[in-house]
């Protein structure tokens, strides 16, 4: 088993203490060791590069939106959905659930999927991501 999780800005509480579920995470990485992986991002969406992004939002906008000028720190922490409606004038859809996070999450990553063919148009940490996973899989076969 390899486990992957959202970052979700765990980390310290109010009080300054560890919160619950950066403690949980820190008990994940102890027994699972090189099979744990929790993401710097908020949730894995947030890997998506801007220009993928854009290309998606082109999809459901039918217009070109000027998203390419952002990085993927300026909403690494996030959630992706609230980001684009607070970030991007004009737009048609409504991209956040009432969480914040993205709408119709599948529809939005089969089309994302859709516009990423080459290694350049993954994240930095995306490619991080896919090699841990691939050695993985490699070791597990042997």
């Amino acid at each position: 088993m390899f486990l992957i999780t959202d970052n979700d800005n765990a980390g310290f509480n109010k009080n300054g203490k560890l919160s619950k579920k950066a403690q949980r995470f820190i008990q994940l990485q102890g027994n699972l060791k090189e099979r744990f992986y929790c993401l710097k991002s908020r949730e894995i969406e947030n890997l998506l590069q801007p220009k993928v992004i854009s290309s998606v939002l082109f999809d459901f906008e039918g217009k070109e939106i000027d998203f390419l000028k952002t990085t993927i720190d300026d909403y690494r922490n996030d959630y992706l959905g609230r980001y684009l409606e607070d970030n991007i004038q004009g737009l048609k859809k409504k991209y956040s659930a009432d969480s914040g996070t993205i709408l119709n999450k599948i529809e939005f990553a089969k089309k994302a999927v859709s516009y990423i063919s080459t290694i350049e148009d993954l994240s930095e940490e995306a490619r991080t991501l896919g090699e841990l996973l691939y050695n993985f899989i490699k070791n597990q076969n042997r």
